[in-house]
Formats: structure tokens, C-alpha cells, sequence
């Protein structure tokens, strides 16, 4: 019954006071009407004879009087005075001024790095109008219990979904995939070098559906719709200031886009690229009705009523793109008002159910999802959202542990300020006035820590933009973020961080109270003291950082030590452009062919070969069906199959651990043959050699039903992730696959080229420069550890910034922690100097003192581990050779927590060391 007494108890309390209160109002009523009458008999008016009046009656009443005749302007001064006295105490301490903002600016500025991030990438990614009206017409289609989201669909559906009565309008863009919007090739006016980019063919309403105004110019509204309509393009910004430095008088220009003459109507915003942000953001936007005349070849034709772009099953169903169209593929965009989102997803479902919308060539679901959505990458998006939330995490905990540690100081100046604070009280100013000066001084600091932030994320951005993020979306192709939304981040931060560095020294200052003589009167360190919460919480966060952080250092450790299975020093991947108007769709392979027998003569070229390279650019199938030695299989693990040329394992530096590689006497009149990965052949044959042996392997794409004589074995090699562990991997001569590979090329508009070098980078400039002078538009030219480096961009992204936020964490810990030892020692220094004098041996007395700090430290530290402990799962698809719930790594960021403060308890443990007893007492 102890909480209905206190209950109870407090409100006859209240009771009491309220009686008095009334009591003293009668009586300061009497002595108001006798003033009045007084100062009335002075000849003062009735307004000027009450105010008289109360201003003689008491200080309080005076100052309500005076508060009710200036009103906000009072408030408004005292803010500013307020502000002023801040800026006063903190220029009086510059080391602690410029120590708090500088932590201040590293923790808000790391966060608004990250989030704005985040807000670019999964918030808004897409600046356009009303972004919750807009969805996209998704089918799912599920093979073997593997279901697979598609987000396009072809032309023959595009017309039922216009016809939708609950859809306002539908727009309709090819996908960055499709071949023929790699297809372009710009050339500038007055007979400028032409130049190889991206495009997208778009409908004419495809930017009002989407509520994208232009920069400059006019979008495709108006125009018709139609093949026979004048060829215009929008550019995108980007390429409008490159190749025209932001002329407006661009727009009205000629161009010629694949040897047609192109009026520029158009350009696009700076915020806008595409619907897409995994690709090449694309250079320039064409109707695509206009596609059949600025087709490169035959093929690529179309009128956007095309057939898909599939294989033609022959005899030994080899692709061909003959009377085919590529460029049938469309996303289709809907605006959909949500009260109408459930009759839309009905009407869709009964449309698929009545066949008006094919699902051929297998039966699938059919929904409505948002834009934002399908703007990553489907391979990515999960990858993604995690990474992202890693490191909006680590940044949030980050300025947690730069506020506690900036509120236990702020809290040790206010100690500091206890006799002044006293005085104040004890002269009557209410606890809002005492509060309000400790206040001011936190929102100075945030203010101050939040400007400097806006420069510091800006560095911190710059340094992202060298960053590949999961996905392969380049941090700099992302289109900027708006000033307002900027703004809509750091102000939230500041203010929250105003907040989190003044409550605990403000609560502080409401728990003191005074004695009958004066003086400030509290316990020295209470249980629940504020400074050791804060210190415990700094211990917390601290271990999760350095944790992380050690985990992603291992990490990176780990990945450079992992063999790829061939040789990457001196490897050159390129890849050259094919566009061409050109008919004949083997000219492509033909001009690569003769480009690797040129290169091939460049002094201190090694070898080189067509073909593409593991962790860069591998193109592999699926195999379907396997049968040894005419026996049907089920292997293992999954199966894949690609195209190795000859020399190409000679050029990897690939090690071939049985038979031979292919050559020249591998033709498509020979023996289909076949080289089989070591785990592939052992999988196959564990008992014995493979070399021999026939090979039954059938995909979608070549050799259906065909056996294959093994000729050979290589070593394994990770084939898109340095976490592939041995891939049953079959390899096919591409000269025995002449038609499918020209299909390919001439689809993809790239042809892959391999160098191995005696150098390494310095031989990209003069690759490139060959390559342009043999005819080729070069799109590419890497070498493979550039590759590697950015296959591990989120790793090295996540140990730069994590290294940097755990050394940050160590710094402020050690800060804290000093901060608490140096005020047990102030507030205990009477009883030190007692304790001494009573013969206390030094131990005794450090031991005495740390015992105050170890109780919130050592809990923090558990909380930390068992947090570390709990959290380090999301983090587990980004650590390679590395554990999540790995004790040592643990353990190592303990042990760190705990150095550090021993370090930062050594100076004030010094300093307790050295107090004289006899000073203290007589101090005393």
C-alpha cells in the first residue's frame, strides 16, 4: 500500500498548499486596494494607480506586472540573452567548444552522409510527382518452386493495360537490359566525333505520367505517336552538360542518333535519370515509336509491336535475332489514385484470368507494386536495404555516443557553475530559469555541430563517390539530393541532439537542493548517478562499433587472401562496342577476332583472347538436364555452362589439371567437346578420370540432347563472388557455337575482349587508344583488380566508415570515462584526503575510486557484447572468412573498451595520488 499513501499523501499536499495560496491572495488583495487608494489620492488614474500599486506590494507580483506589459518581447529577450551568455562561457573555453563541435559535427555529419544516402537510394529514389500513385505491372513466375519477378512484359499486353478503367494513364520504357537501348550511337553537330552511349525509348506521355517537368525545352507530349513522326530526343542533364556545357540553345539543335538527324526538344532535370538506378544512366530519351528508323541493323527494327526476343529453336538450337525484335520489352508505369489501387488489382487479375493479358510462355501471378520498389536492382534489393541499414545503425549509435559523451561534459561544467547555480536558487529564479542557460549553452553547441556537419557530410559524400554499392549502383551516377531535403535531415538531427546533450545536465541541476545555511547539498555518486548511465551507455556503443569494425578489417583481410583460382596481376578486361549499322550480324565477332590477332603483336602483350573474365563480366547458363556417359544425372549442386576460346585459359593463367585446352582444330564440323571445372569432373566422375568420357548437358540456349567429349579439366575458379566455393562449371569452344555467340554480341551490342599484360594499369591507356584506332567505340577498360575492388566496395565502404566511427567511439569513451574519474575525484576529495590520513595505502584508494567507474562500466561492456552479440547477424552476407558471433573478435573489442579507460582513469588516478590530507582537512 506504499504508492496509495505517497498517492494520498501528495494530494492533501497539494490540497494544503492550494488553501494557503488563497489565503495569501485575500491578503495581498487588502494591501493592493489600500495601495490604490493611496497612490489614487496622488492624483494617478485607475490604471496607473493599480500598477503602481503591485509593483509595491512584491517582487513576484512586480514581475508578472511587467511580464503582462511587454509580453513575447520579454521572452524573446531572455532567449536572446541567454544565448549570449553561452556563447560567452563557451568562448571563455575554447578547447571544450571546439572539442564538442568537432564531435558533434563528425556524428551528425556521418549521419546526414547515411541518410541522405538512404533517402537517394530506398526513400525517394525517383524525383518525380505524387511517387506513391505510381506502380508498376509485376509478373511472378515460379520454375521448379523458384518464383521470379519480372517488372516488363511485351507490346501485346501494353494495349490491354491501357484500356484499364481504373488507371488513370500508363506510360511504357524499355528496360536498361534491352539490347537496342545499347544500341545508339550520338553524333554532335557540325560533324562531331560520334559517341557510343545509352539510351531509352520511351512513350510520349512517359514523363507527364511520371510528373517530370523539363529542365529545358519540352518533353515528347503532342507528339504523335507514330513511326512516321519527326525523330526528337530529350538528353538527360548529365550529357547535356558534358557534350553542349549547358547551352540552353541546344534545345532546337540537330544531332544524329545512329545516322539520323534528331531535333533536341528537351532536358531532362538534374534529379531525374531513369526508372532504373543499377544501370549506365542513359544519355538520351527517343519515342519509341521511332525505333524502326534508328534501328542499327536488321533485327533491331521495330515499331514497338515486335515479338519477343527469344532463342529459335534449329537443330542445334542456336540463338538468332533474324526477323526478331529486341526491343519488345517494356516496363509499363501506371498511375493509380489509391482509392482505386484494389479495384485495379481486380480488374488486372480478371483481365490475366480471361487471357485479354497473355501469360505465355508459362502461367503467372500478376500485381500492382510501387515504383519505388523496382527502382534497385531485383538481385540487390535485400542486399542493399541490409548494407544500408548497417550503416544507418553504426552512424545512429555513432551520435548516441557523441551526445552522452558531450552530455556527461556539459553535466562536469555545471558542477562546475554550482555556486553561481546556488545563489540563483536561492535568490528565487524557478528551476525553467535555472534550466534555461544550460539549455541555450546545448542548442549552441548543436546548432554550431550541425552547421559544421553540413560540410563534413559533403566530404564524407565526395568519398562515397568513389564507392560501388551492392548491386553494382555507383554512388556517383545517383542524381543529387534537393537542398529542402537536405535541410529536412540536419535540422531533425540537430534538434535531437540539442536535446539528448542537455537533459542530462538539466536533470542534474533539478535534483540539487539546499540546506538551511546555503550551501548545495546532494549525494556524491548516487546508484543511479547520470555520469556512470552515460559512461555505461558510452561502453555500450563502444564495444558495437570497434566490433564491427574489427569484423569488417577481418573481412577485407580475408578476401585478399582468397585464391580466385587464376591469376589477376596483369589481367585487362575490355569491352568493346559493336554498335553498327551494319547488316550482317557475324561482322562483330569477324572485327573482335581480328582485333585480338592485332593486339596480340602489341610489345609487352602476354597472350590475349575473345572471352570474358570471371568477377567481372562472366556470361553463364543454366544447365537443365546432365546425363554421364548417356546415363541422366541429378549433380549436387547446380551446374552452369560457358564459352572459353582458345588461349583462354592460357591468358587466365588458369591451370589445366588434365588433358588439353581448346584450339583452332575445334570446329563446328568436329566432335562437340567440352573442359570440365575439377569439382564439376569429380562430381561427375568421382572414381575416375574424366578426359574421355561423354558429357550430356542441355540448357535453353545450345547443344540440347547433344553429347560432348570431355577433353580436358581445369581449375576451379569463383566465377561472380569471391564466395563461390568450387561451381560445377562446363566450358564449350565458341568455334563450335559460331551463330549462338554472334546472336549475343550483336544482341548485347559489346564484345569481351582478355589481355594479359606484363604490366598491369599502364597498358589501359595504350589498349584504349589501339582500340579506337582499329575502329571500336571502347566502353570499357579495367583491369581485374579494379574489379575485385569493386566487388568489394561494400566491404571496404563498410571497414573505412566503420574503422573511422570505431576510433571515434574509442576517442569519446576515453573522454567519458575521464570525465567521470576526474569528478569522483573533485567530489571525493575530502575523503580521499581523510582516508589517507588514516594511513590508506595508494592501492587502496585507487581501488576505492575505480570501484565507482567499474559497476557501469563493466555493465555496459556486457550490454555491448550481448548487443554486438545480437546485432552482428545483419552483417553476416558482408563478411568474408569472418563470423558475425565470432568470441574473439569480441573479445577484442572489450578488451580495447577496457584499455582505453584504464588509459583515461591514469591521469585523475594521479592526481588522487597526490592530494595532501593535511591541506584537505584544514581546508575543511
Amino acid at each position: 500500500m506504499s504508492w496509495y499513501s505517497r498517492f494520498i499523501g501528495g494530494w492533501r499536499a497539494w490540497r494544503r498548499r492550494d488553501d494557503a495560496e488563497q489565503a495569501l491572495d485575500e491578503e495581498l488583495a487588502s494591501y493592493l486596494e489600500e495601495a490604490k487608494r493611496a497612490h489614487g489620492r496622488l492624483g494617478l488614474g485607475l490604471r496607473d494607480a493599480e500598477r503602481a500599486a503591485r509593483l509595491d506590494v512584491g517582487s513576484v507580483e512586480a514581475v508578472k506586472d511587467y511580464a503582462r506589459d511587454i509580453g513575447w518581447e520579454s521572452t524573446a529577450g531572455a532567449l536572446v540573452q541567454d544565448v549570449r551568455d553561452a556563447l560567452r562561457r563557451l568562448r571563455h573555453s575554447p578547447a571544450f567548444a571546439i572539442g564538442a563541435v568537432v564531435t558533434l559535427a563528425l556524428a551528425v555529419g556521418a549521419n546526414l552522409a547515411i541518410f541522405t544516402l538512404i533517402d537517394r537510394i530506398l526513400l525517394h529514389p525517383l524525383d518525380v510527382r505524387d511517387p506513391d500513385q505510381l506502380f508498376v505491372f509485376e509478373r511472378t513466375i515460379s520454375i521448379r518452386g523458384k518464383s521470379t519477378p519480372y517488372t516488363y512484359t511485351w507490346w501485346a499486353n501494353v494495349e490491354a493495360i491501357r484500356n484499364m478503367r481504373t488507371v488513370d494513364d500508363v506510360a511504357v520504357v524499355t528496360r536498361a537490359a534491352d539490347p537496342a537501348t545499347r544500341q545508339i550511337v550520338v553524333a554532335g553537330p557540325g560533324d562531331a566525333a560520334a559517341e557510343a552511349v545509352d539510351g531509352r525509348f520511351v512513350s510520349s506521355n512517359f514523363f507527364r505520367v511520371l510528373g517530370v517537368d523539363m529542365a529545358v525545352g519540352r518533353d515528347f507530349a503532342g507528339q504523335r505517336d507514330d513511326a512516321a513522326a519527326p525523330p526528337v530526343a530529350v538528353l538527360s542533364h548529365a550529357f547535356w552538360r558534358r557534350r553542349f556545357a549547358a547551352d540552353p540553345a541546344a534545345v532546337g539543335r540537330t544531332i544524329s542518333v545512329n545516322g539520323v538527324q534528331t531535333t533536341i526538344v528537351g532536358v531532362a532535370p538534374a534529379t531525374f535519370t531513369d526508372v532504373e538506378i543499377d544501370a549506365t544512366p542513359p544519355a538520351v530519351f527517343l519515342p519509341v515509336m521511332a525505333g524502326a528508323r534508328l534501328a542499327v541493323g536488321p533485327g533491331y527494327e521495330t515499331d514497338g509491336h515486335g515479338g519477343m526476343f527469344s532463342p529459335v529453336q534449329g537443330a542445334t538450337t542456336s540463338m538468332t535475332i533474324s526477323d526478331v525484335s529486341p526491343l519488345t520489352d517494356f516496363v509499363v508505369i501506371a498511375r493509380v489514385a489509391a482509392e482505386r489501387l484494389a479495384p485495379a488489382q481486380a480488374e488486372l487479375t480478371s483481365l490475366v484470368a480471361n487471357g485479354v493479358i497473355e501469360n505465355r510462355p508459362i502461367a503467372a501471378s500478376w500485381r500492382l507494386v510501387p515504383l519505388v520498389d523496382t527502382v534497385l536492382p531485383l538481385d540487390a534489393r535485400s542486399t542493399v536495404r541490409q548494407f544500408m541499414t548497417v550503416l544507418g545503425a553504426a552512424v545512429a549509435l555513432t551520435l548516441l555516443l557523441g551526445c552522452a559523451n558531450l552530455a556527461s561534459m556539459l553535466a562536469a561544467r555545471v558542477d562546475e557553475r554550482h555556486e553561481e547555480i546556488t545563489v540563483r536558487a536561492a535568490l528565487g529564479a524557478s528551476r525553467a530559469r535555472l534550466i534555461r542557460p544550460i539549455v541555450a549553452e546545448a542548442a549552441v553547441i548543436a546548432a554550431a555541430g550541425g552547421l559544421a556537419a553540413v560540410v563534413v557530410a559533403q566530404w564524407i559524400e565526395r568519398a562515397f563517390s568513389a564507392f560501388v554499392l551492392p548491386g553494382a549502383i555507383s554512388v556517383s551516377t545517383l542524381p543529387p539530393m534537393s537542398a529542402s531535403r537536405v535541410l529536412c535531415w540536419t535540422a531533425p538531427l540537430a534538434v535531437a541532439a540539442a536535446v539528448l546533450i542537455g537533459i542530462a545536465p538539466a536533470t542534474r541541476v533539478t535534483r540539487w537542493r539546499l540546506t538551511a545555511g546555503g550551501q548545495r547539498h546532494r549525494p556524491v555518486i548516487g546508484r543511479f548517478d547520470m555520469a556512470r548511465v552515460l559512461v555505461g551507455a558510452q561502453a555500450t556503443i563502444g564495444v558495437v562499433l570497434v566490433f564491427a569494425a574489427a569484423l569488417f578489417v577481418r573481412t577485407m583481410v580475408s578476401a585478399l587472401a582468397i585464391d580466385p583460382g587464376f591469376n589477376p596481376d596483369g589481367l585487362l578486361a575490355v569491352s568493346l562496342s559493336t554498335k553498327d549499322r551494319g547488316g550482317d550480324r557475324f561482322a562483330g565477332l569477324a572485327k573482335t577476332d581480328a582485333f585480338v590477332a592485332a593486339v596480340r603483336q602489341l610489345p609487352g602483350v602476354v597472350a590475349a583472347t575473345d572471352g570474358m573474365v570471371p568477377l567481372v563480366n562472366l556470361l553463364d547458363f543454366p544447365v537443365e538436364h546432365v546425363a554421364v556417359d548417356g546415363v541422366p544425372t541429378t549433380p549436387s549442386a547446380p551446374v552452369v555452362e560457358t564459352y572459353a576460346a582458345a588461349d583462354y585459359f592460357r591468358t587466365l593463367q588458369q591451370p589445366i589439371l588434365q588433358g588439353r585446352e581448346f584450339n583452332d582444330s575445334d570446329a563446328e564440323s568436329t566432335e562437340p567437346v567440352v573442359i570440365l571445372s575439377a569439382s564439376a569432373a569429380h562430381a561427375f566422375w568421382p572414381h575416375s578420370a574424366a578426359v574421355g568420357h561423354h558429357l550430356t548437358a542441355s540448357t535453353i540456349r545450345s547443344f540440347a540432347g547433344t553429347p560432348a567429349l570431355v577433353i580436358g579439366v581445369a581449375a576451379d575458379v569463383t566465377l561472380h563472388d569471391l564466395r563461390d566455393t568450387a561451381p560445377l562449371v562446363i566450358y564449350r569452344a565458341p568455334s563450335q557455337n559460331r551463330a549462338f555467340l554472334a546472336g549475343l554480341t550483336a544482341g548485347s551490342g559489346r564484345a569481351p575482349v582478355v589481355i594479359r599484360t606484363s604490366g598491369d594499369a599502364a597498358f589501359v591507356p595504350t589498349v584504349t587508344k589501339f582500340a579506337r584506332d582499329a575502329g571500336f567505340s571502347v566502353e570499357s577498360v579495367r583491369t581485374v583488380g579494379e574489379a575485385v575492388d569493386d566487388l568489394l566496395m561494400p566491404q571496404r565502404l563498410g571497414r573505412a566508415l566503420l574503422t573511422l566511427l570505431g576510433a571515434l567511439a574509442l576517442v569519446l569513451t576515453i573522454v567519458g570515462v575521464y570525465s567521470l574519474v576526474s569528478s569522483v575525484v573533485v567530489r571525493d576529495r575530502k575523503e580521499v584526503g581523510v582516508r589517507m590520513a588514516l594511513g590508506a595505502r595508494p592501492r587502496h584508494v585507487t581501488a576505492a575510486i575505480l570501484a565507482r567507474v567499474a559497476r557501469p562500466l563493466t555493465a555496459g561492456l556486457a550490454a555491448g557484447v550481448l548487443l554486438a552479440w545480437w546485432g552482428g547477424r545483419f552483417a553476416d552476407r558482408f563478411l568474408y572468412g569472418a563470423r558475425s558471433h565470432d568470441p574473439a573478435t569480441l573479445a577484442i573489442a572489450a578488451a580495447a573498451i577496457v584499455i582505453s579507460s584504464l588509459l583515461a582513469s591514469a591521469r585523475p588516478m594521479v592526481r588522487a595520488l597526490r592530494i595532501d590530507p593535511i591541506e584537505t582537512l584544514r581546508a575543511d
